[in-house]
């Protein structure tokens, strides 16, 4: 829930950070930062206002802060087929639905390469036939 990921999230923040801190080139903490980014900046207020309330003040983050991180983690790896998805659900959040689809579709052609990227890929294919509607 929000109360949840709010108060885990400055250490997944603060952990993620560290990791692209010792290895820049490492494209999971800039996953994990995208969506941490994401799921912040859209944040309800009410839930804002709470976390404010019992962790005083939280960052003041962007849908544009995640799409930045969700690029750079598919500069590192163009085959990642999480960051395109993450990257798509950024863009269906900023109402840029034209590059969601396209980074759904990228997404959706590329080879899995482990066990979760089927799951993804399925997501991706629902969602796409959600916003080609």
């Amino acid at each position: 829930g929000g109360k949840e990921k709010i108060k885990l999230g400055g250490i997944v923040k603060e952990n993620a950070e560290k990791s692209v801190e010792l290895d820049p080139e490492s494209y999971g903490p800039h996953i994990i930062l995208g969506i941490y980014f994401r799921e912040l900046a859209n944040l309800n207020w009410c839930l804002k206002v709470f976390a404010r309330a019992c962790f005083g003040e939280i960052p003041e983050v962007t849908n544009r802060d995640s799409e930045k991180e969700l690029l750079r983690a598919i500069e590192l790896d163009r085959t990642n087929i999480c960051a395109h998805y993450e990257l798509a659900i950024t863009y269906r959040e900023m109402n840029r639905i034209s590059e969601a689809v396209k980074y759904l579709r990228k997404a959706i052609e590329l080879p899995p390469a482990d066990h979760q990227d089927k799951r993804i890929k399925s997501k991706s294919e629902t969602l796409l036939m959600a916003l080609c509607e």
